[in-house]
């Protein structure tokens, strides 16, 4: 949410702090599958185990998308971050 207002008001704070956010959400979606993966069968969290590999998948779709969308000229010139030619 805090990211969000920096987006939305152009702070340029955001869009490092975007970057940092997406940047580890792969390592704690993955740590959370392999903990999962560790619990005892009797918790019987290895039925849904396809689910955490799959929120692994879509945070990684999601750093593409958005580091793509935030790399973009016009975005970092409304964020105010430096714009290499």
């Amino acid at each position: 949410m805090f990211t969000i207002y920096g987006w939305w008001t152009g702070k340029s704070w955001s869009y490092k702090t975007a970057l940092f956010l997406l940047s580890i959400n792969p390592f704690i979606s993955i740590s959370a599958a392999l903990l999962y993966m560790s619990a005892p069968i009797e918790y019987g969290f290895a039925k849904s185990i396809y689910m955490y590999w799959s929120s692994f998948g879509a945070s990684i779709l999601a750093f593409i998308i958005y580091y793509w969308y935030l790399r973009k000229p016009h975005v970092r010139k409304y964020l105010g971050v430096r714009v290499n030619s």
